[in-house]
Protein backbone atom coordinates (compact mmCIF):
# COMPACT_ATOMS: atom_id res chain seq x y z
CA UNK A 1 0.00 0.00 0.00
CA UNK A 2 1.55 3.41 -1.18
CA UNK A 3 1.60 6.00 1.63
CA UNK A 4 0.27 9.01 1.26
CA UNK A 5 2.10 12.12 -0.19
CA UNK A 6 3.38 14.00 3.10
CA UNK A 7 2.14 11.80 5.35
CA UNK A 8 3.82 12.17 8.07
CA UNK A 9 6.34 9.30 9.39
CA UNK A 10 4.67 7.42 12.40
CA UNK A 11 6.37 7.26 15.68
CA UNK A 12 8.58 4.18 15.45
CA UNK A 13 10.22 4.40 18.85
CA UNK A 14 8.28 5.45 21.98
CA UNK A 15 10.16 5.48 25.71
CA UNK A 16 8.50 3.32 28.54
CA UNK A 17 8.84 4.58 31.81
CA UNK A 18 9.77 7.70 34.05
CA UNK A 19 11.24 11.15 33.76
CA UNK A 20 14.48 11.03 36.14
CA UNK A 21 15.89 7.88 34.45
CA UNK A 22 17.97 9.38 31.85
CA UNK A 23 15.68 10.33 29.55
CA UNK A 24 18.07 13.11 27.97
CA UNK A 25 20.78 10.56 27.91
CA UNK A 26 18.69 7.62 26.14
CA UNK A 27 17.08 11.08 23.88
CA UNK A 28 20.90 12.01 22.97
CA UNK A 29 21.90 8.57 22.07
CA UNK A 30 18.18 8.36 19.75
CA UNK A 31 19.19 11.02 17.94
CA UNK A 32 22.61 10.20 17.29
CA UNK A 33 21.14 7.33 15.74
CA UNK A 34 19.39 9.38 12.95
CA UNK A 35 15.71 9.67 15.07
CA UNK A 36 14.05 12.96 15.69
CA UNK A 37 12.71 13.01 20.00
CA UNK A 38 10.06 14.54 21.57
CA UNK A 39 11.59 15.10 25.39
CA UNK A 40 11.07 17.42 27.88
CA UNK A 41 11.35 21.07 27.94
CA UNK A 42 12.82 20.65 24.44
CA UNK A 43 9.43 19.93 23.29
CA UNK A 44 8.55 23.86 24.21
CA UNK A 45 10.03 25.28 21.37
CA UNK A 46 7.83 23.01 19.31
CA UNK A 47 4.73 24.62 16.82
CA UNK A 48 2.88 22.22 17.50
CA UNK A 49 3.86 22.13 21.77
CA UNK A 50 0.48 23.36 22.85
CA UNK A 51 -1.80 21.71 20.43
CA UNK A 52 0.31 18.43 21.93
CA UNK A 53 -0.35 19.24 25.92
CA UNK A 54 -3.84 20.63 25.03
CA UNK A 55 -4.55 16.86 23.26
CA UNK A 56 -2.61 15.00 26.38
CA UNK A 57 -4.57 17.38 29.03
CA UNK A 58 -8.26 16.22 27.74
CA UNK A 59 -7.18 12.88 27.04
CA UNK A 60 -7.35 13.02 22.87
CA UNK A 61 -4.70 10.47 22.88
CA UNK A 62 -5.37 10.27 19.16
CA UNK A 63 -4.93 13.68 18.12
CA UNK A 64 -1.45 13.97 20.64
CA UNK A 65 0.02 11.29 18.33
CA UNK A 66 -1.27 12.50 15.44
CA UNK A 67 0.29 16.05 16.69
CA UNK A 68 3.40 14.84 17.63
CA UNK A 69 4.21 12.75 14.34
CA UNK A 70 3.50 16.60 12.53
CA UNK A 71 6.28 17.78 14.41
CA UNK A 72 8.21 15.24 12.74
CA UNK A 73 9.17 13.26 15.88
CA UNK A 74 9.51 9.34 15.43
CA UNK A 75 10.59 8.93 19.34
CA UNK A 76 8.65 9.93 22.24
CA UNK A 77 9.58 10.11 25.55
CA UNK A 78 8.51 10.70 29.38
CA UNK A 79 5.30 13.22 28.29
CA UNK A 80 4.04 10.16 26.27
CA UNK A 81 5.11 7.48 28.61
CA UNK A 82 2.67 8.36 31.00
CA UNK A 83 0.10 7.02 27.63
CA UNK A 84 2.42 4.15 27.09
CA UNK A 85 -0.14 1.39 27.35
CA UNK A 86 -2.25 3.54 25.15
CA UNK A 87 0.81 4.35 22.18
CA UNK A 88 1.46 0.46 22.67
CA UNK A 89 -2.07 0.09 21.22
CA UNK A 90 -2.63 2.64 18.78
CA UNK A 91 1.11 2.56 17.18
CA UNK A 92 1.67 -1.58 17.03
CA UNK A 93 4.25 -0.93 14.79
CA UNK A 94 6.45 1.26 17.12
CA UNK A 95 8.83 -0.31 19.39
CA UNK A 96 9.28 0.24 22.72
CA UNK A 97 12.57 0.64 24.65
CA UNK A 98 11.71 0.09 28.44
CA UNK A 99 13.85 1.54 31.47
CA UNK A 100 13.45 1.11 34.80
CA UNK A 101 15.60 2.79 37.49
CA UNK A 102 16.56 1.81 41.27
CA UNK A 103 13.66 3.07 43.24
CA UNK A 104 16.20 4.15 46.18
CA UNK A 105 17.69 6.59 43.27
CA UNK A 106 14.94 7.22 41.72
CA UNK A 107 12.92 8.84 44.41
CA UNK A 108 14.86 11.51 45.54
CA UNK A 109 15.36 12.64 42.00
CA UNK A 110 11.54 12.35 41.28
CA UNK A 111 11.02 14.46 44.62
CA UNK A 112 13.54 16.88 43.67
CA UNK A 113 12.00 17.22 40.32
CA UNK A 114 8.54 17.92 42.10
CA UNK A 115 9.74 20.11 44.39
CA UNK A 116 11.06 22.28 41.51
CA UNK A 117 8.04 22.38 39.86
CA UNK A 118 5.81 23.65 42.45
CA UNK A 119 6.07 27.49 41.57
CA UNK A 120 4.69 26.56 38.24
CA UNK A 121 1.00 25.23 40.16
CA UNK A 122 0.51 29.03 41.20
CA UNK A 123 0.25 32.02 40.21
CA UNK A 124 1.46 34.24 38.46
CA UNK A 125 2.83 31.10 36.57
CA UNK A 126 -0.44 29.75 36.25
CA UNK A 127 -1.07 33.08 33.83
CA UNK A 128 1.60 32.01 31.66
CA UNK A 129 -0.15 29.61 29.09
CA UNK A 130 2.58 27.44 28.47
CA UNK A 131 2.87 26.99 31.86
CA UNK A 132 -1.06 26.33 32.84
CA UNK A 133 -1.47 23.58 30.28
CA UNK A 134 2.03 22.15 31.73
CA UNK A 135 0.40 21.56 35.20
CA UNK A 136 -3.24 20.50 33.18
CA UNK A 137 -0.63 17.50 31.72
CA UNK A 138 0.98 16.96 35.05
CA UNK A 139 -2.50 17.05 36.83
CA UNK A 140 -4.01 14.43 34.10
CA UNK A 141 -0.82 12.55 34.23
CA UNK A 142 -1.34 11.57 38.11
CA UNK A 143 -4.48 11.11 37.77
CA UNK A 144 -4.23 8.70 34.65
CA UNK A 145 -0.88 6.95 36.03
CA UNK A 146 -2.38 6.64 39.99
CA UNK A 147 -6.11 6.00 39.40
CA UNK A 148 -7.44 8.77 41.50
CA UNK A 149 -9.31 12.09 40.68
CA UNK A 150 -8.13 15.66 39.54
CA UNK A 151 -8.36 16.81 43.19
CA UNK A 152 -6.35 14.01 44.80
CA UNK A 153 -4.06 14.85 42.03
CA UNK A 154 -3.48 18.41 42.67
CA UNK A 155 -2.73 17.33 46.30
CA UNK A 156 -0.25 14.88 45.37
CA UNK A 157 1.65 17.43 43.25
CA UNK A 158 1.68 20.24 46.19
CA UNK A 159 2.85 17.91 48.45
CA UNK A 160 4.95 15.53 46.63
CA UNK A 161 6.91 14.98 50.16
CA UNK A 162 4.18 13.69 52.23
CA UNK A 163 4.24 10.20 53.49
CA UNK A 164 1.03 9.21 51.85
CA UNK A 165 1.80 10.60 48.52
CA UNK A 166 5.28 8.85 48.61
CA UNK A 167 3.88 5.65 49.44
CA UNK A 168 1.36 6.11 46.59
CA UNK A 169 3.98 6.59 44.11
CA UNK A 170 5.76 3.54 45.42
CA UNK A 171 2.39 1.94 44.40
CA UNK A 172 2.72 3.20 40.92
CA UNK A 173 6.51 2.57 40.25
CA UNK A 174 6.13 -1.00 41.54
CA UNK A 175 2.78 -1.55 39.04
CA UNK A 176 5.38 0.18 36.38
CA UNK A 177 7.95 -2.38 36.69
CA UNK A 178 5.64 -5.36 36.58
CA UNK A 179 3.71 -4.10 33.44
CA UNK A 180 7.24 -2.85 31.92
CA UNK A 181 9.21 -6.34 32.56
CA UNK A 182 6.04 -8.81 31.64
CA UNK A 183 5.65 -6.46 28.40
CA UNK A 184 9.35 -7.02 27.38
CA UNK A 185 9.60 -10.65 28.53
CA UNK A 186 6.62 -11.57 26.37
CA UNK A 187 7.09 -9.50 23.48
CA UNK A 188 11.27 -9.09 23.13
CA UNK A 189 10.96 -8.26 19.45
CA UNK A 190 8.80 -5.13 20.07
CA UNK A 191 9.79 -4.12 23.99
CA UNK A 192 13.24 -3.95 25.02
CA UNK A 193 14.33 -3.87 28.97
CA UNK A 194 17.56 -1.17 28.65
CA UNK A 195 20.14 -0.22 31.00
CA UNK A 196 21.97 2.83 29.59
CA UNK A 197 25.42 1.43 31.06
CA UNK A 198 24.70 -1.12 28.42
CA UNK A 199 25.34 1.31 25.34
CA UNK A 200 24.91 1.15 21.89
CA UNK A 201 24.83 -2.26 21.21
CA UNK A 202 22.22 -3.77 22.40
CA UNK A 203 20.04 -0.73 21.80
CA UNK A 204 20.99 -0.77 17.71
CA UNK A 205 20.41 -4.47 17.89
CA UNK A 206 17.43 -3.95 19.17
CA UNK A 207 16.09 -1.17 16.68
CA UNK A 208 17.82 -2.78 13.59
CA UNK A 209 20.99 -0.66 13.36
CA UNK A 210 23.47 -1.72 10.84
CA UNK A 211 26.54 -2.95 12.39
CA UNK A 212 28.40 -0.33 10.21
CA UNK A 213 26.05 2.51 11.81
CA UNK A 214 25.76 1.80 15.50
CA UNK A 215 28.80 4.16 17.02
CA UNK A 216 29.68 0.89 19.41
CA UNK A 217 32.86 2.36 19.94
CA UNK A 218 31.46 5.80 21.42
CA UNK A 219 30.81 6.42 25.02
CA UNK A 220 26.72 6.40 25.84
CA UNK A 221 25.47 9.84 26.46
CA UNK A 222 25.60 10.37 30.41
CA UNK A 223 23.67 14.20 30.86
CA UNK A 224 23.03 14.72 34.58
CA UNK A 225 20.36 17.74 34.59
CA UNK A 226 20.55 18.06 38.53
CA UNK A 227 22.12 21.24 38.44
CA UNK A 228 19.63 22.97 35.68
CA UNK A 229 16.96 22.27 38.26
CA UNK A 230 18.40 23.77 41.38
CA UNK A 231 19.10 26.58 38.79
CA UNK A 232 15.24 26.74 37.48
CA UNK A 233 14.55 26.67 41.77
CA UNK A 234 16.36 29.67 42.18
CA UNK A 235 15.16 31.45 38.66
CA UNK A 236 11.24 30.63 39.79
CA UNK A 237 11.96 31.76 43.01
CA UNK A 238 13.25 35.12 42.39
CA UNK A 239 10.46 35.46 39.60
CA UNK A 240 7.66 34.34 42.12
CA UNK A 241 8.62 36.85 44.85
CA UNK A 242 9.45 40.01 42.54
CA UNK A 243 5.74 39.52 41.16
CA UNK A 244 4.71 39.69 44.90
CA UNK A 245 7.11 42.37 46.22
CA UNK A 246 6.46 44.89 42.71
CA UNK A 247 3.42 46.19 43.84
CA UNK A 248 4.03 46.71 47.71
CA UNK A 249 7.71 48.46 46.56
CA UNK A 250 5.58 50.67 43.76
CA UNK A 251 3.04 51.25 46.45
CA UNK A 252 6.37 52.54 49.54
CA UNK A 253 7.76 54.55 46.74
CA UNK A 254 4.58 56.37 46.04
CA UNK A 255 4.06 56.82 49.69
CA UNK A 256 7.70 58.08 50.44
CA UNK A 257 6.78 61.14 47.49
CA UNK A 258 3.93 61.90 49.08
CA UNK A 259 5.45 62.43 52.40
CA UNK A 260 8.47 64.06 50.77
CA UNK A 261 5.38 66.11 49.03
CA UNK A 262 3.95 66.80 52.21
CA UNK A 263 7.12 67.52 54.05
CA UNK A 264 8.01 69.91 51.70
CA UNK A 265 4.39 71.76 51.19
CA UNK A 266 4.25 71.97 55.32
CA UNK A 267 7.67 73.84 55.13
CA UNK A 268 6.61 75.67 53.18
CA UNK A 269 3.41 76.81 54.72
CA UNK A 270 5.51 77.12 57.66
CA UNK A 271 8.13 79.56 56.24
CA UNK A 272 4.82 81.25 54.43
CA UNK A 273 3.58 82.13 58.34
CA UNK A 274 6.84 83.07 59.43
CA UNK A 275 7.26 85.42 56.88
CA UNK A 276 3.82 86.85 56.95
CA UNK A 277 4.36 87.21 61.42
CA UNK A 278 7.41 88.77 60.34
CA UNK A 279 5.90 91.22 58.05
CA UNK A 280 2.91 92.20 60.41
CA UNK A 281 5.51 92.88 63.44
CA UNK A 282 7.14 95.55 61.00
CA UNK A 283 3.77 97.03 60.38
CA UNK A 284 3.10 97.32 64.34
CA UNK A 285 6.67 98.76 64.72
Amino acid sequence: MLAVANEPEPIRVAYAGFGKSGTRSLAQALTRLGYKTCHGTEMIAMKGYKGIMEAFADDRIDDALRLTEEEGCNATFEVHSWWWQEVRKKRPNAKFIVVIRDYDRWEPSMQHTLKVLQPMLRYPFRWVPVMDVGVRVMVKAAMHSMDVGPDYAMEYLTHPTDEKFIAKRKQMYDKFVVDGTKFAQKEPKRALLFHLKDGYAPLCQFLGVDNDKCPIDEPFPHINTRWELTITIAVFMIIEVSVFLAPVLVILVVARKLWLRRGTSDSAAVTDAAATAERRNKKHK
